[in-house]
């Protein structure tokens, strides 16, 4: 201490501050020892007479003798300290051994008292200090209720709703909360707080609630509940609470709130003016006075903040008061408008530019007279602007629309004719036809004569007959009159009384208005909702009478030879306008330039119920097309079963042929996906089942083209022949096996049917050779057994990879050996499925031989050697050399089958040996994809040797 004593003497000496000297005067006064002086005395000294020390010296000496002070001591400084707002000294005694939590003789903590006295600072010190902030006095007030007991402490009371321990629903002893103290006190701003830390909760528990009941009822009790409900709605549902009572024409509480806001420096939206607009535009009930007044309130509410704009310029007020349409608000804002100052030249302009375009959009002359009252230049502003003149004529604005053509006379009017007659503006159209008058005749008929096609095609019966004066009544727009735009008898009506004709015939297609009426373009586009609408079927039977009543012939024709009634009969659920022109005496077996009934529109439309009218009307069932084409013909190729039995019923020829040499059946097996339902159909009627086309194929073969098995099973079971081929000499057995040879569709189902088709005595004797070859590389043991016994004969061919070691021709027997295929060798060998070659040629036997050492086939070169190291017997050399001496095949087939053997005889020498077939041999799966080894055959007379390419292009027979 004497240190500092010193200190103080040496520095007053110099240049002592005024407050330093005060200190030293006041302990030389008090004649205290510089030795022990005491700093309980000097604190007290500090905190009653509010003397201003040197910091540094109240820091060192708390610092150096402070544990010399009790505790209790320090906290009763510390609680003077806030009480007296002495922050320094608060942040001193915070250092020291101090309870941030102690209390006064009324329970008050440090941080009650700073937040009772709005000492922000210290209170900011005592919470970083973990001081208790739920902590209550006697009272049963915590730091946040006595923070809401002073006006004005909004950063106190904020600081606290940071902290996430804090209660926000404690009551005091009087039942007061935080909310309702801050209601009591009327500091809105303060409730707004306290009602956003409600909200950010995650959800409202029963004590919260309770606390927002009590404070409606606190509210109602100060009269004030409208007001809390309003700021409530702005917290939880964002709604302004500004808007909410302007809403409701509530002046009083937006003054309140205003003023409120005002002293609070509150922002609001920066379109407030706009947004009230907006509300009062969408109003069940007519504005008030109270609404003016309070628009008029916020347009003259200038807050304290001076970057604060409410919106009162927006360009759009002006047409945001016209759409309201109260006179008394025009004026105010557009005096708001004139008076303002601060508006830029250009935003000036935009904003009255909009009011007169929201004027256009209206027809109210007097507030068209209001915006001209206090901007009497707004129509020469304004003027080219064509966008206006437009929306004017389409709402009628007369007014609007005279000014705007007296201001230019150069306006494209022929636009705005159509415009109107669009609309249905008769008072614009006259204004426009007068001005038209006025330029040229001539242009007017010209212009007029589209109008009116307009004007028809929607309806407007006033302007058509204003129109009718001016124009040809039948001229032509765009392929059409007028009369063929007519949707309404009535309007159809007024065209023939200005002599419209029925039967003029325009554009490329021939129509006149009769056949126009029932086009596809007009039953698809304009009458969509046809189908659904009694209204709209009874519209259109009403023209089709009236213009058949003034001459149309139900019989007319378009380009295309087509009547009105083949139109109809192609659109469904028409059955009402089919039946009244068949009625009228529309002929249902007229003809179109192909051939076509209406029967055979309706059958390639699909249309079952306009079938059965057409039918009912005696039409002809059997009647063909140029092309021969019958209805039963096009029902297959749309594959509508239900039709299709319709026809059956009215006795249709299901064996008709058209020039493609195609029944229905035949159509049915050829589509691309084959319907079986329409087959069995088609095959209970008894139809011909072997019929062929004109390349010579049955529907068997089609079907098997396709690669429908069920269809080609179905019928062989109905009584197909298996055997009819065509001109290309192919069976249906022939077909299947070229697809399963070459991988097209499901092997299995294609294999299952073969067999069956063998079985059921089908010829397998015109399977083509490399078939044959490509099997055995396939492994396709049982479809080969099974082709055997139908007819297959072995033959020889030359194969590209062997041609060097191997003899120029090879034969099953011999492919299957090379291949591996020793099982299927050795049943070659049982039932002599052998070549002249395979017994005869010595060269061929070695050149196998060394081809199968080489590939390390053991087996089979022992089979081979085995083989022909063995005598052959009598039976087997002659029915091999007989076989032999005919070509495989078909004619190996016709020659055989007209020499009289015996029938055992006939069978080894056709393989056709059920004994023998039995053998049990399996289908091996074998990988061709890189398999290069293909069959070539070649005629003997022919030396070179040909590629796989070239394989199919020769007759090929056996050498013999």
């Amino acid at each position: 201490m004497q240190t500092y004593m010193s200190y103080f003497e040496t520095h007053l000496q110099e240049n002592a501050t005024p407050n330093e000297t005060k200190i030293l005067t006041h302990l030389t006064d008090n004649n205290r020892s510089r030795d022990t002086f005491d700093i309980v005395q000097l604190l007290n000294k500090v905190i009653e007479t509010d003397i201003v020390c040197d910091k540094f010296l109240i820091l060192s000496e708390l610092s150096t003798h402070a544990r010399a002070v009790s505790q209790a001591t320090l906290n009763q400084f510390l609680l003077s300290a806030c009480k007296k707002g002495n922050t320094f000294l608060v942040q001193c005694l915070l250092l020291c051994d101090v309870d941030v939590n102690c209390k006064d003789d009324e329970g008050n903590s440090p941080l009650m008292l700073c937040a009772l006295h709005g000492y922000s600072d210290i209170v900011r010190m005592l919470i970083e200090k973990r001081a208790d902030v739920n902590s209550t006095n006697k009272n049963g007030d915590t730091a946040l209720i006595l923070s809401a007991s002073k006006p004005g402490s909004t950063d106190v009371l904020r600081m606290l709703l940071e902290q996430e321990d804090l209660k926000i629903d404690i009551n005091n002893s009087q039942g007061e909360t935080c909310l309702t103290k801050s209601l009591k006190k009327f500091d809105f701003d303060n409730v707004q707080g306290i009602l956003k830390k409600l909200k950010s909760l995650q959800s409202l528990e029963h004590s919260y609630n309770r606390m927002l009941s009590e404070a409606r009822s606190t509210s109602i009790c100060l009269n004030i509940g409208t007001l809390f409900q309003y700021i409530e709605e702005e917290i939880f549902n964002n709604k302004s609470a500004l808007l909410s009572s302007a809403s409701v024409s509530d002046l009083k509480n937006v003054n309140i709130l205003l003023y409120f806001q005002k002293t609070t420096n509150t922002q609001h939206s920066k379109k407030l003016v706009t947004e009230l607009l907006d509300i009062l535009k969408q109003k069940t009930t007519a504005v008030n006075r109270l609404d003016i007044e309070i628009v008029r309130t916020l347009l003259n509410y200038k807050p304290n903040v001076e970057t604060l704009h409410l919106g009162q310029y927006d360009k759009h007020i002006l047409a945001q008061g016209v759409h309201i349409g109260n006179c008394e608000l025009l004026e105010l804002l557009c005096q708001h408008v004139n008076t303002h100052v601060g508006l830029s030249d250009q935003l000036m302009t935009e904003v009255w530019h909009q009011g007169l375009s929201a004027i256009c959009d209206s027809s109210s002359d007097k507030l068209l007279n209001i915006l001209l009252r206090y901007k009497q230049d707004l129509m020469s502003a304004s003027r080219g602007d064509t966008k206006m003149l437009e929306t004017a004529l389409r709402n009628g604005n007369k007014r609007c629309v005279e000014m705007f053509l007296h201001q230019d006379s150069h306006v494209n009017l022929e636009k705005y004719l159509n415009i109107t007659a669009e609309n249905n503006q008769v008072e614009c159209l006259i204004l426009i036809l007068e001005r038209m008058r006025l330029r040229e005749n001539t242009t007017l008929v010209k212009n007029t004569s589209r109008v009116l096609h307009k004007a028809v095609k929607c309806e407007r019966k006033v302007i058509i007959e204003l129109l009718s004066q001016f124009v040809d009544i039948n001229d032509v727009y765009h392929h059409k009159t007028a009369l063929m735009l007519c949707k309404n008898p009535e309007i159809a009506n007024i065209l023939l009384a200005k002599n419209a004709k029925v039967n003029v015939i325009v554009g490329p297609r021939h129509y006149n208005a009769f056949l126009f009426l029932f086009s596809s373009q007009n039953l698809d586009n304009t009458n969509k909702d046809l189908h659904c609408s009694d209204e709209k079927t009874a519209r259109l039977l009403k023209l089709a009478a009236v213009y058949l009543k003034h001459g149309a012939n139900v019989e007319d024709k378009d380009d295309k030879g087509r009547t009105a009634l083949m139109l109809v009969s192609q659109h469904s659920q028409v059955e009402q306008v089919l039946t009244f022109l068949l009625a009228s005496g529309a002929n249902p077996n007229n003809q179109d330039c192909e051939g076509r009934t209406a029967l055979h529109f309706a059958v390639s439309g699909s249309c079952h119920r306009n079938v059965e009218i057409l039918l009912d009307y005696k039409a002809d069932v059997n009647m063909t097309c140029h092309n021969g084409t019958s209805c039963l013909h096009l029902c297959v190729t749309t594959q509508n079963l239900e039709i299709l039995k319709c026809l059956k019923q009215h006795c249709a020829d299901v064996d008709k042929v058209d020039t493609m040499g195609n029944t229905p059946l035949l159509l049915a097996a050829r589509a691309p996906v084959v319907n079986i339902d329409i087959i069995t159909c088609l095959t209970f009627v008894g139809c011909r089942l072997n019929q062929q086309d004109t390349e010579g194929k049955s529907a068997m073969m089609l079907a098997a083209e396709n690669g429908c098995t069920d269809s080609v099973l179905l019928l062989g079971e109905k009584g197909a022949s298996v055997n009819v081929r065509s001109s290309s000499h192919q069976n249906v057995v022939d077909i299947l096996v070229n697809k399963i040879a070459s991988s097209q569709g499901n092997i299995k189902d294609l294999v299952t049917c073969v067999k069956q088709l063998v079985h059921g005595g089908a010829s397998a004797a015109g399977v083509k050779p490399e078939n044959l070859f490509t099997l055995i590389r396939k492994g396709q043991h049982n479809l080969l057994q099974i082709l055997i016994t139908g007819g297959l004969s072995p033959t020889e061919c030359i194969l590209n990879e062997y041609s060097s070691t191997v003899s120029e021709t090879v034969s099953p027997f011999c492919y299957a050996l090379l291949k591996n295929n020793l099982e299927m060798a050795k049943y070659f060998w049982d039932i002599s499925f052998l070549t002249k070659c395979d017994i005869s040629n010595k060269r061929r036997v070695q050149a196998i031989s060394c081809d199968l050492k080489q590939n390390n086939y053991t087996e089979n070169l022992k089979f081979v050697e085995t083989f022909y190291n063995q005598p052959w017997t009598l039976f087997q050399l002659c029915k091999i050399s007989f076989s032999s001496r005919y070509e495989s095949g078909l004619e190996k087939e016709a020659n055989i089958g007209m020499m009289e053997l015996p029938e055992t005889l006939y069978e080894e020498l056709m393989f056709k040996m059920p004994g023998r077939q039995k053998i049990n041999l399996k289908d091996v799966d074998v990988d061709v994809t890189m398999d290069t080894d293909v069959p070539v055959w070649v005629d003997d007379d022919q030396c070179q040797y040909y590629s796989a390419d070239d394989a199919t292009d020769h007759n090929y027979r056996t050498p013999i």
